[in-house]
């Protein structure tokens, strides 16, 4: 573990919060203050950015390990210049675009010529190539044949021809690296997260007198320490202080005191308490399913038309192109056109082209993606699953009121007027200002007998789908409110969309009653309602239904937490807080679900149309070339209107709307 000294130099890396809040903010960064690792630690919850002073010795991946290991999801930036290996890249395509356009104006306006011109070919070659040579080299001694192999040979074949001939082309190998340090820059910028998933539950605790320790040595009975902002380490029973604690998977936060049962990862959002661990090692009974969760969540390889096999058949095709022309008629410049008519330039730059511009189309409408797995993931769905009356509903007013026995309207009135949430059904409106309360039926029966005369006229609001929420004070029964709930104006046609888009169903399912169900899902243009769905049977549908369909369900808030482990997801509004980072996409309505997922193919789409385009150039470059119709500059050309072709098509994406 790297020391701190006085002599240390600290360096600063940036990183991604996957989900958070301010309290979280503060939790994390008093966690990594008291890490080896880190000298010092910045975090902005607005931006969801840490940035951290690492010591020498310490990499960014260290910290990743060490948030992860504390429950706190996040991962270290990959734009270009976030790292020491970015800024190199970046450094040498600037360089080469300097090099290229000096060796060009050489060749044809005599800037540099001779032994100069030499000089800088190689130097395009060995100094700005290095990383295509360092990985074909490694390649090479792996046994690996392929598209680094191609490059390699590419960038190399214009310094003995331009050496012998003239005019000399050494400005050849520059174009070649430029667009593969392009292609490598872009892959940087979209580089997947999904490489380290195991914040869901924390692998470390605060040990009761404040110290941190690992669960792997903690027995049952150890007395352990909750601060706000972090995470309940292990099952077990809070045995002194109380708090507001969230479940994984919840939104609503839960009073416990001395003697409440608590779930290993839940999210302590107020208060401090201590926890007497129930087994050794910290077990919970939600590790299985976080395992499950994470190994679900690995991006998929969605098949492209670009497959290795190919490569290898194109380095044989070129090796047996470049013997044919050398052997048979002795000719320097088709050795070096075919070379460059081999180079894979136009397959290599595809994907990063259209995942780029996928991303900033999705950015542009104000929805992100988390990773290019995520867009494959969505792009294959035929089965669209909405979670929650939340997941179509945007807006709520009263409508109605009864009073229970006692109390007057004035008094249900006031509860609905402390509330401050956003959301809509009114999921998590549990202690609020005033002590007031909104719940559901099932929640209200928990804390107070409801009477029978109470829940018909709540019936009655339900039959004429209306959303009923029993007010209360503390633990006395107000009365109970009734709203109407309203969808976005265009959800019904963003739901004919994916009809027309190949989606074979769109479902609804939620915990309320038929009656505003049903109301809600008409509005919405949903066929298919499944109502008085709690979460465990939600979560249980749609792991049948993701099981033999491709299934994209959505939800509102840490809702769709619950979701099961192989449907891809969507988060309205906010990342889930609860199983953080699982969702696929976040988006600002249910109305942009049909533009992301049109958005998801298409980039499928326009990455398979490049590739296949590259690999038809690169077999007909080849047989042109060895044919000795074109020479090297010509050559040149094509190859560069082949990216300019890819470019092109992948720009496309850029003008995508979600609705």
């Amino acid at each position: 573990m790297p020391i701190k000294t006085p002599s240390s130099r600290p360096r600063w890396h940036i990183f991604r919060i996957l989900a958070f809040e301010e309290r979280r903010a503060e939790a994390l960064k008093e966690y990594l203050d008291g890490r080896d690792e880190v000298s010092l630690a910045k975090v902005n919850y607005k931006d969801h950015t840490l940035i951290a002073s690492l010591l020498p010795g310490a990499e960014g991946r260290d910290v990743e390990e060490a948030a992860t290991a504390g429950g706190f999801p996040l991962v270290e930036s990959r734009a270009p210049l976030d790292s020491p290996e970015g800024r190199l890249e970046v450094a040498l395509l600037g360089l080469t675009v300097l090099a290229t356009i000096i060796s060009f104006l050489g060749t044809y306006y005599g800037v540099v010529t001779g032994d100069a011109a030499m000089l800088l070919g190689a130097f395009m070659v060995f100094i700005c190539g290095y990383p295509i040579l360092k990985k074909a080299i490694r390649d090479a001694l792996e046994m690996k044949f392929g598209s680094e192999m191609l490059l390699a040979l590419a960038i190399m074949a214009p310094l003995p021809y331009s050496y012998q001939f003239t005019p000399s082309v050494y400005y050849a190998s520059g174009i070649i690296v430029l667009i593969a340090q392009a292609s490598s820059i872009l892959n940087r910028c979209i580089e997947p997260r999904f490489r380290d998933m195991g914040f869901f539950l924390p692998k470390v605790a605060m040990g009761e007198n404040g110290g941190w320790v690992s669960l792997e040595g903690v027995k049952a009975g150890d007395v352990l320490r909750v601060k706000p902002g972090f995470r309940v380490p292990a099952d077990g029973t809070v045995v002194e202080g109380e708090g507001l604690v969230a479940r994984p998977g919840s939104c609503k936060g839960t009073r416990v005191k001395a003697g409440s049962m608590v779930d290993g990862g839940s999210l302590l959002l107020e208060g401090e308490v201590k926890v007497k661990a129930a087994r050794d090692k910290g077990e919970s009974r939600l590790k299985r399913a976080a395992l499950a969760m994470e190994e679900a969540r690995r991006p998929i390889e969605v098949l492209l038309s670009y497959p290795k096999s190919i490569e290898r058949a194109l380095l044989l095709v070129t090796m047996m192109g470049v013997s044919f022309v050398l052997i048979f008629f002795n000719n320097m410049m088709s050795a070096v056109a075919v070379l460059l008519a081999a180079a894979p330039i136009a397959a290599l730059i595809s994907r990063p082209l259209s995942l780029f511009a996928c991303s900033l189309a999705a950015s542009r409408n104000g929805a992100a993606f988390a990773s290019h797995g995520s867009i494959g993931r969505m792009s294959m769905t035929d089965t669209v699953v909405f979670d929650g009356l939340g997941s179509v509903v945007d807006g709520a007013s009263l409508c109605g009121v009864a009073e229970s026995a006692g109390h007057s309207s004035e008094d249900v009135r006031a509860a609905v007027g402390a509330y401050r949430g956003e959301d809509p059904t009114f999921a998590d409106a549990r202690g609020m200002e005033g002590g007031y309360s909104l719940l559901s039926l099932a929640d209200a029966s928990r804390i107070a007998s409801i009477p029978e005369g109470i829940i018909g006229k709540a019936r009655t609001f339900e039959s004429q789908g209306k959303l009923v929420r029993y007010a209360f004070k503390g633990d006395e029964l107000l009365g109970v409110a009734a709203f109407d709930l309203s969808v976005p104006g265009d959800l019904k046609a963003s739901v004919e969309r994916l009809g027309r888009m190949g989606v074979k169903s769109v479902l609804l399912l939620s915990e309320e009653p038929q009656g505003v169900s049903e109301a809600m899902a008409k509005k919405a243009g949903i066929s298919v309602v499944k109502p008085r769905m709690d979460d465990e049977e939600r979560l249980e549908f749609i792991a049948k239904l993701a099981a033999s369909k491709n299934v994209l369900a959505v939800g509102r808030g840490c809702g769709i937490s619950r979701l099961a482990a192989n449907a891809a997801a969507v988060t309205i509004k906010e990342p889930a807080v609860g199983f953080e980072g699982l969702e696929d996409a976040v988006c600002a309505s249910p109305v942009n679900v049909a533009g992301l997922l049109s958005l998801s193919r298409k980039e499928v789409k326009r990455a398979s149309e490049g590739m296949s385009f590259g690999f038809y150039f690169n077999s007909i470059a080849i047989v042109v070339a060895a044919a000795m119709l074109v020479d090297v500059e010509i050559m040149l050309l094509m190859v560069v209107a082949s990216v300019a072709v890819i470019a092109t098509n992948s720009a496309r994406l850029c003008l995508s709307r979600l609705k």
